[in-house]
């Protein structure tokens, strides 16, 4: 595999990646209600769900994901049922404030993700796409327009993944960063309960939009 097919892989990457869709609007509500780590988290659970059905399709083991199609279905609905607990949630929240970063863009640890939350929101955008296995029949149709799957080596397919993860999580990242810096702009009770209330019915919108896909 040569660099020009590598470098074209990755300009059709960053083309899709902008495209707005659920991981996006999950990423950029997750970042406007619960700041840039929990998104970053979210997109890296997202991303890991990409790569594992990217590794299907370079392996050719499209028929296993279809064989365990009942186990990617139930793995889509709790994800699906965990976005819409966090946009109800959301919804119900009451004037809370929003934990924005100290003056000097460092969160203190009071501040930070803990552990738990940032377990919860990994394996959410996770579950997000491994329910989602037409990722799988995507990625069989979309790879061979830039390389031959049958001559790939490992170092071909490790560059692949890396360009394609690298790729899609930094411009998720930039999505992330700007939905958090518009947190700014929420600071009163009335602007915290509609930033709620909205970020909530696109994060359940986004969870029953996966779940009836």
């Amino acid at each position: 595999m040569d660099i020009f097919a590598l470098a074209a892989f990755a300009a059709a990457m960053f083309v899709l990646a902008i495209t707005p869709g659920p991981g996006v609007f999950a990423v950029t509500t997750r970042a406007m209600t619960s700041g840039m780590s929990h998104a970053l988290v979210l997109a890296t659970g997202l991303l890991l769900g990409d790569m594992v059905y990217l590794l299907f399709a370079i392996y050719g083991l499209s028929a296993l994901a279809s064989s365990l199609h009942e186990v990617f279905t139930v793995i889509r609905y709790v994800g699906s049922a965990y976005l819409i607990w966090l946009g109800i949630s959301l919804i119900r929240t009451r004037n809370e404030s929003l934990s924005l970063p100290s003056a000097g863009g460092v969160r203190t640890s009071s501040r930070g993700a803990s552990f738990k939350s940032c377990v919860a929101d990994l394996l959410t955008g996770f579950s997000v796409t491994l329910g989602n296995p037409k990722v799988i029949f995507f990625y069989l149709s979309f790879l061979p327009t830039f390389m031959d799957l049958t001559t790939l080596t490992s170092v071909d397919v490790l560059s692949v993944c890396i360009t394609a993860f690298g790729v899609s999580f930094a411009v998720l990242s930039v999505y992330a960063c700007l939905a958090n810096r518009s947190r700014r702009f929420f600071v009163n009770a009335r602007a915290r309960k509609r930033l709620n209330r909205t970020a909530g019915c696109v994060l359940a919108a986004t969870g029953i939009a996966l779940a009836v896909e």
